[in-house]
């Protein structure tokens, strides 16, 4: 009868054989959440209105130019008010449902590529909202807030995690401070145009692509438009 292996040696072999299955995947694309999967600009914002009655949306939007959760912590916000807005934004992406266009493209990048979020919201709330739009199975991590507040942090763990070649990871976000950390991380980053900023100001971090919509998302990764038929369920 084989002797027991000592303790740490299964997890060790488990990390080994998930490092193995991961590099035979071509690449690895993370997605930012809020403004790319879900355009939650108008909840969040009206949220922050609540105690932050002056807040304008142009302001806000300054927010994502760097860390979210460092313009945050300059702000007034109570833990309480910090909880209300929680609360109410997890009871809002349950109102909310994922654009067609966008459920193709990410059934057919998923073909050839592995899955991550990495975002500044809440896990339980994203993992809620992928869940209802039958999409959870396509993202093998989904890391909010709780892991860190810093994405730079979260990046570099993927990259340790996967060890895959550096050209293979993609971080595919809708704002310029999120730019700024995928470069940090050194990870490449593909802009989006239907969340919360603007191209003129995604194009200041200098992505590699700025895109407006899914199906340039396909275009940029070679990969053609499956149409309905290939959607999920």
């Amino acid at each position: 009868m084989p002797a027991t292996p000592p303790a740490g040696a299964v997890h060790k072999a488990y990390i080994i054989s998930e490092r193995e299955q991961n590099c035979t995947m071509k690449k690895l694309l993370i997605f930012d959440f809020d403004g790319v999967i879900e355009d939650t600009f108008e909840l969040t914002f009206n949220l922050f209105k609540d105690p932050l009655p002056t807040l304008t949306r142009e302001e806000y939007r300054s927010w994502f130019d760097g860390n979210v959760h460092n313009a945050i912590h300059t702000k007034e916000i109570s833990t309480v008010d910090k909880y209300i807005f929680y609360k109410k934004y997890t009871e809002g992406l349950q109102r909310m449902s994922i654009g067609k266009p966008l459920k193709r493209a990410l059934t057919t990048l998923h073909k050839n590529s592995a899955f991550s979020i990495v975002s500044s919201s809440l896990d339980d709330a994203l993992c809620g909202y992928l869940r209802q739009n039958n999409i959870h199975s396509l993202f093998k991590h989904v890391w909010g807030m709780e892991k860190s507040t810093s994405k730079i942090e979260k990046l570099e763990e993927l990259i340790t995690l996967y060890a895959l070649p550096k050209e293979n990871y993609w971080f595919i976000t809708d704002t310029l401070g999120d730019i700024h950390e995928a470069h940090s991380a050194g990870i490449q980053s593909v802009a989006v145009t239907w969340g919360f900023h603007s191209r003129a100001r995604l194009e200041q971090g200098n992505p590699v692509a700025v895109v407006d919509t899914p199906e340039e998302l396909l275009h940029f990764f070679d990969i053609p438009n499956i149409k309905s038929d290939m959607l999920i369920g």
